[in-house]
């Protein structure tokens, strides 16, 4: 919520006195501040609006409103012409100073004892501090969010053009579109006879010779290294830079953002470092909002790895640590997290690297199916398919089609220095509509997918063309799809009944049981989903129990009775739809509600499911470790039995020797007799 609400919970007995309830500050502003340092004969103290700091005005505000700038006389300053914020000193008035070009932003405590009288208020210099430049101007990008995020360090630059020679400063520079005006700005000054701007794709600057197709251009660093940290310290009649890589990933970006607006799906994947150790990784929709919280979520799993922004600024990339030969590996532990946030895979050199810029390595032996096969597979910006023009001399052609539709789909394709002649067939754009009576007084709605979703409380729609017609909607009661909407219900309910029953059965004739027999979890939910669908919810005076409204239960399961609905419909339409949507006792909410103790996040499915994921991997554990015994117990075994080998083979040669004795002795005896 956005407001702080104290209840006091104390339960008095008969003959105790109830005093105010009171909250106040005993140091500093917080609770005033809050909204909550006030007293009460009740037992509810509900608090001011919470701010929120989601823009300039509100970090302004914060300020002014914090303890240690909470002063009659301090305040800050902000000029709708420039980008910082400066702060300054005055004495308020009832009628503060203005003038044309600022705006003040009184504070929130100025006792009146020390403010001067009304039309007599004086503006008193102050020293002044400026902040760093925060944003580019409209048709630009600050250079600070180029090369990853690290940005380019300025300096002087010099440029050599058809026996002319300039040097331009770039030592201030703070946008890309201030380059190319101090870039044109000496062009023009020297008559360098060159054209610059930026490739169609706007990630290299490009610098050409107009004057002449044969004679070269060359660009070297006088102070600094900003045309090295470009690229575009060459010599060439085309000059172009390298990819200037604009940062447009940080630790701040929603996950929701990621691929083009499509998001990532929750889950977890499994991290198994160089040396063989492992971890998974849980990420949650309640917990991890940003980038930054997978980042976080990474680092303290336990393992030597480390994630973090990349150097170009479009992923995630992450580090194996440990002094392990083997793979880092990054795989799915159910779900596709890992690949959606592009971390899925293995790496021989410790790093994985999640960028969302593609990058598609083309040799001589290629083929376009190839080619089309490794984009499906390797990357989430596009789909790919081969396209048969129909012509005899190479019909065939790759076709490209992002994987998010409208604006956020909008493909860069940087094909370097290759010329693949690739061409736009269908601009990526959003559906627009004018919601209204005219183009100029209307409202513009614009919609990635053709879908206009709540446009109105309850009105939603699908756009299937383009007209310049006005399209008049209107909106009736639907009593038909509502109660299809209440049989879907039952439905699925039944459905779900089906599936436990059929995975917690026992066959006694084939001794046959189902693989969740006996299992809490299960007999839990559908004990819930029993009491759910049977208990009293919430009571308008009309209605409190589904089965006044046709839901009912039968052996078992639910039945729907559209007559006994139509009938408490045509009775009180207001009560059955009170029933449904009440804030907080409607159908709708408990149904909401329980279904996400069972199935969120952190319901009980998840955490029955992270209790066997730690049981299994207990149990690998301890497999792990018996197999370490038993090969060690092998070894022990082998090494004893080929000691018993040698023994055996020693008495055998030792009972040969024996033998081979009494073999002589018997004949030494036999030759005895014969010579008596």
């Amino acid at each position: 919520g956005s407001k702080l609400i104290i209840s006091d919970n104390t339960e008095l007995e008969d003959d105790e006195e109830r005093y105010d309830f009171k909250i106040e500050d005993v140091d500093g502003y917080a609770a005033e501040d809050l909204g909550i340092a006030t007293e009460t004969s009740g037992k509810t103290i509900t608090g001011s609006e919470i701010l929120h700091m989601d823009t300039m005005s509100d970090i302004i505000t914060a300020i002014n409103y914090a303890s240690e700038t909470r002063t009659p006389t301090k305040s800050l300053w902000w000029s709708p012409s420039s980008t910082a914020i400066t702060p300054g000193w005055f004495c308020a008035a009832s009628v503060p100073v203005r003038s044309s070009s600022m705006r003040m932003i009184t504070p929130r405590y100025c006792p009146t004892s020390v403010c001067m009288p009304a039309r007599t208020t004086t503006v008193v210099p102050a020293p002044v501090a400026n902040g760093e430049r925060i944003v580019g101007t409209l048709d630009s990008v600050l250079l600070k969010t180029l090369n990853g995020g690290q940005g380019f360090t300025g300096g002087i630059i010099e440029i050599n053009a058809n026996g002319n020679t300039a040097q331009v400063d770039l030592t201030d520079a703070t946008t890309f579109a201030e380059v190319i005006s101090r870039l044109e700005e000496a062009n023009d000054t020297f008559d360098l006879g060159l054209d610059i701007g930026h490739d169609s794709n706007g990630t290299h600057l490009v610098i050409a010779n107009s004057a002449s197709s044969t004679s070269a251009v060359s660009i070297s660093d006088v102070t600094g290294d900003f045309a090295e940290q470009t690229g575009l310290a060459q010599t060439s009649v085309i000059i172009s830079s390298d990819n200037l890589q604009r940062q447009y990933i940080n630790e701040n970006t929603l996950l929701e953002d990621l691929s083009g607006g499509a998001g990532i799906a929750y889950g977890s994947f499994k991290i198994t470092t160089a040396n063989g150790t492992t971890a998974t990784v849980r990420i949650s929709q309640n917990a991890d909002e940003t980038v930054g919280d997978v980042i976080q979520a990474i680092n303290s799993c336990g393992l030597d790895v480390e994630a973090r922004i990349n150097d170009t600024g479009d992923g995630i990339v992450v580090e194996d640590t440990s002094s392990g030969t083997g793979q880092l590996i990054i795989s799915e532990s159910g779900g596709s997290t890992a690949q959606d946030l592009n971390l899925l895979g293995s790496s021989d050199d410790g790093l994985i690297d999640g960028s969302f810029e593609f990058k598609l390595e083309i040799g001589a032996n290629d083929t376009l199916a190839g080619l089309a096969d490794r984009i499906d597979s390797e990357t989430t910006l596009a789909s790919a398919s081969i396209l048969n023009d129909g012509t005899s001399n190479s019909p065939y052609r790759l076709s490209l089609t992002a994987t998010v539709s409208g604006s956020a789909g909008d493909l860069i394709i940087d094909t370097g220095t290759t010329d693949l002649g690739i061409s736009t067939l269908t601009q990526a754009q959003d559906a627009r509509v004018i919601f209204g009576g005219s183009a100029e007084t209307g409202i513009l709605l614009t919609s990635s997918d053709n879908s206009f979703d709540n446009v109105v409380d309850g009105l939603s729609f699908d756009i299937t063309g383009v007209d310049d017609d006005p399209i008049t909607v209107t909106v009736n009661e639907d009593l038909e799809g509502l109660m299809e909407t209440l049989s879907e219900l039952v439905s699925d309910f039944n459905d779900a009944m089906d599936r436990i029953g059929e995975y917690s059965d026992y066959d006694a004739e084939t001794e046959e049981a189902g693989p969740l027999l006996g299992e809490n979890t299960l007999l839990t939910i559908e004990n819930r989903l029993h009491r759910l669908f049977t208990k009293t919810g919430a009571n308008n005076g009309t209605f409190s129990r589904l089965s006044q409204i046709g839901i009912t239960f039968s052996d078992g399961s639910l039945t729907f009775d559209e007559e006994k609905f139509k009938t408490a419909w045509a009775s009180n339409r207001e009560a059955v739809i009170s029933f449904f949507t009440e804030e907080d006792t409607g159908v709708a909410a408990i149904l909401e509600e329980e279904v996400e103790a069972m199935s969120g996040s952190d319901g009980l499915i998840e955490r029955r499911t992270d209790a066997l994921d730690s049981t299994s991997d207990l149990l690998q554990e301890r497999v792990d470790s018996m197999n370490e015994r038993l090969e060690s117990k092998r070894g022990r075994l082998l090494n004893q039995f080929l000691a018993m080998e040698e023994v055996l083979a020693g008495l055998q040669t030792q009972q040969s020797a024996l033998a081979t004795l009494a073999s002589l002795a018997a004949s030494s005896s036999a030759s005895s007799l014969l010579s008596s």
